[in-house]
């Protein structure tokens, strides 16, 4: 019984630490970067920021880690939305807007994700429902 347990508890312990996958879709709570697209801080180069800006980028720093990333624009960014699905990115909150994030009022309208840099503190629009506030680092 005692081998049972300490095999159950390694292999949680084990799932706990498995890299998360990366996806390039973007879901309602959460925008992922393609790995491809960043650059570790020891790596930056002026090939990768001169790549980026030939396909209208902006290479920066983002993210606790520091890491380069090439951010570009959404052609729809600022516009106004009441859903994700309105958005290349997503719907977000604006700035300064008095927001009720119990989710038992709707008719909420925000403006679509200026950039693809996931990065940051920020509330996406859903149904015309703010969603709770997410910080990625």
């Amino acid at each position: 019984m005692n081998k049972v347990m300490i095999i159950l508890y390694v292999f949680f312990i084990a799932s706990a630490c498995a890299a998360p996958s990366v996806s390039t879709r973007h879901t309602e709570t959460t925008a992922y970067i393609p790995a491809s697209n960043m650059t570790t801080p020891e790596r930056f180069n002026d090939a990768d920021r001169d790549a980026c800006a030939a396909v209208g980028g902006h290479y920066e720093n983002a993210g606790l880690l520091g890491y380069f990333r090439c951010t570009m624009a959404y052609p729809d960014g600022g516009k106004v939305c009441s859903d994700n699905r309105d958005c290349q990115g997503a719907c977000r909150v604006g700035e300064g807007t008095e927001v009720d994030y119990s989710g038992r009022t709707g008719g909420y309208s925000g403006v679509c994700q200026i950039n693809d840099n996931p990065f940051g503190c920020h509330a996406d629009i859903v149904n015309s429902i703010p969603r709770p506030p997410l910080c990625i680092d």
